[in-house]
């Protein structure tokens, strides 16, 4: 029987996605005003965050794993 190893990893979408504006104007002008102008942008995509390549890269590994099996 082959090892197995699972890695489980938690990142916030904070992390995942460039949430600078939608933060700025929380700390700013409060929750209703975040909320309304993430209304208002409900179909503008995100931003890249810092994590995002790294997730990326981690489930490449997936791929990798499963085109050996």
């Amino acid at each position: 029987m082959p090892p197995t190893f699972e890695l489980v990893v938690c990142i916030t979408a904070a992390a995942l996605f460039d949430c600078t504006e939608t933060l700025e104007i929380l700390n700013r002008d409060g929750l209703e005003a975040c909320k309304e102008h993430q209304r208002a942008n409900l179909m503008v995509p995100l931003q890249t965050g810092a994590g995002y390549p790294l997730v990326r890269s981690l489930l490449a590994l997936n791929e990798a794993t499963e085109k050996q099996l």
